[in-house]
């Protein structure tokens, strides 16, 4: 293999960069940091809207729900009702879709 081999396309890279923060924010979210959670759920939301802009991209709409998550656990309902908002609204049939439905029934 010669160092050519190891050159990445652009989008590969934002794709990369998506599923490390949703990965990281997810972690983070579960052991309780949810304003680091937040940082990085939004940082992938980032790159996510840099490789398109639909919001139906599978990790595109799961760092929405988990950011939504996240804003709830940090008592801010107004950004949690915009992230599930979104979901509810995008052209997909993902469970997350029906999960963000649920959470905005609890909201209002």
């Amino acid at each position: 293999l010669n160092e050519q081999s190891f050159v990445y396309s652009s989008h590969i890279e934002l794709a990369t960069m998506e599923e490390l923060y949703y990965m990281s924010g997810r972690v983070k979210l579960r052991e309780g940091d949810k304003q680091s959670a937040v940082e990085d759920l939004e940082r992938s939301q980032f790159f996510s809207d840099q490789l398109t802009s639909e919001q139906d991209r599978h990790f595109q709409l799961r760092a929405g729900y988990y950011l939504g998550e996240a804003y709830l656990g940090m008592d801010d309902r107004e950004k949690a009702r915009e992230q599930f908002d979104k979901i509810v609204n995008s052209d997909t049939d993902s469970y997350v879709k029906e999960r963000a439905e649920r959470r905005l029934e609890h909201l209002n």
